[in-house]
Parts: structure tokens; sequence; C-alpha cells
């Protein structure tokens, strides 16, 4: 029994190559592959302290566990990170059906780490790249909260930073167009790395980008050899007590026609 606990977890953990912000597609097909791999020896998903008190006391470091709290909005989950291989799977339950999802952990610092869009069941399965070098001391979902229309002060809120998927056949890189006055003169930020199609990642406005608090701001996606595009979305840059919000983004198309996308933000309200 313990070598099979144990296969089946070496299993999981190398699933989980696949890059962390890859969009809901792909985080999908890794809980799919999982679920079909693995149904045989596990009970459903709602059922997690039967197998996973077992498996937790098998497995030693550099493999922990975290467990997500159910609350009003989700069921419970669990985070299993690899910190050897850098690698992590989480599971869900209790969502909503069909629902798009940010998951943020922290880790060093407050950051999303993974996107997914829940099962028709209301399940969340996504599989990825673990970034960082810290352990998380938090683990919250977040559901992104589409068709948001513009504040009564000309912005669309405040806004801690971007998360951005790339379904385009290009690199791209994420950065910020700024200004104090909500005027015609829009200085550019500084921009991520580039990233590649099927990848995401986030941008936080002040530590990634460099934008100043108190300035209006803009998404600016800048594609290789290709168009840049710039979101039409006015947010504002500021600190906010209640919590942070990031704005989900995706691109698409190719270098000669691409397509920016906004979905929504959202938002994790502190406790």
């Amino acid at each position: 029994m313990k070598k099979l606990f144990l296969l089946v977890l070496c299993f999981v953990l190398v699933a989980g190559s696949a890059q962390a912000g890859a969009g809901s597609k792909s985080a999908d097909v890794a809980g799919t592959k999982f679920a079909n791999a693995v149904g045989d020896y596990l009970p459903p998903l709602q059922a997690f302290p039967s197998w996973v008190s077992k498996i937790k006391k098998l497995v030693k470091p550099p493999i922990y566990f975290y467990d997500v709290k159910a609350n009003k909005t989700h069921g419970p989950g669990l985070l299993i990170v690899d910190f050897a291989k850098h690698t992590f799977i989480f599971w869900g339950t209790g969502f909503k059906p069909q629902e798009r999802i940010l998951l943020r952990s922290s880790a060093g610092q407050d950051r999303v780490f993974a996107s997914g869009t829940t099962t028709p069941k209301g399940n969340l399965h996504i599989a990825g790249a673990w970034k960082s070098h810290n352990h998380p001391t938090d683990i919250a979902p977040a559901r992104v909260v589409p068709s948001e229309v513009g504040g009564s002060n000309g912005t669309w809120g405040i806004l801690y930073g971007f998360y951005f998927t790339n379904n385009g056949w290009f690199v791209a890189k994420v950065a910020a167009k700024y200004n104090w006055d909500y005027g015609n003169t829009w200085s550019e930020s500084d921009h991520t790395d580039g990233i590649t199609i099927n990848h995401g990642q986030d941008a936080v406005l002040s530590t990634d980008l460099n934008v100043p608090d108190g300035t209006y701001v803009r998404i600016h996606a800048i594609v290789e050899a290709g168009a840049d595009q710039t979101g039409d979305e006015v947010f504002w840059s500021a600190p906010d007590p209640n919590g942070y919000c990031y704005a989900y983004y995706w691109i698409e198309g190719y270098t000669w026609d691409p397509e920016l996308n906004y979905y929504g933000r959202a938002c994790y309200i502190s406790p």
C-alpha cells in the first residue's frame, strides 16, 4: 500500500511539469489526465480526508501539503508542492460551475501563481510549475468577476496587478501605460520577460512594472515582431486598505493580427 501511494504521488508531481500560468484549457486537461490515470485507485475528489491523510503520513520534505478551507464561495481545496522539482498540483471542489479562478498565495509576496476554469460539476484542477523558492503561508482562490462597468470616477477600480495569459502564436510581454491626470500623454512602464503561447504570468504594478501609486493605468501588451496592444480599461494604481485586485487579460491571434481581451477582476479581501 505504501508503494502504491508513493507511485500515485510521483505521477501527480510529474504531471505538474506544465506551466502554472497556462490557460483554463490546459488546466482542465491536466486535471482530466490525472483523474483518468488514478481514478481506479482514489475515491472521488470530494472525499479529501480519507486518502489525503494516508499520503501525508508517507511523504516527507521536500513535498508539502497545504489545506484550503471552505468558505461561502467554494469548498475545500488542497495544494501539493514539490520544492525539489518546483512543481505543484491543486485540487478544489464546491465552486460554481464554469468559473474563471485565480489562485493567490503568500510566498514572500502576495502573488497570483495560477489560473483555471472550474468543471461543470464545480471542481478545479490545476497543475504547473511552482516558481517561488518560498513556502506559501496562505492560499486563496478568487473568482474573476466578468463584465465590469467603469466606476463613477472614470476608472475601473483600484488595481494591484495584471494576470495575463498568452494564447497567441507569438511571444508577448506585459507592461502598463500610466499618467497622473487622465490626459492624453501616457508613459510606458517597465515590462515582464517574454511569455510564450499557452502560458500566463502575474505582473504587480508597483514591484514588477514600477508604476507609481496614485496614477491612472492601462495594460500594454508588447507583441514581439507584431503590433503592440493597449487595453481600453483604465484603472487606479493605489494601495487598497480592503485587500487587492487583479485584472485578468488574455491575448490571442498572430503577430500580424493580435487581439487583447479583458475578462474582469479578481479581488482578495483582507480578513
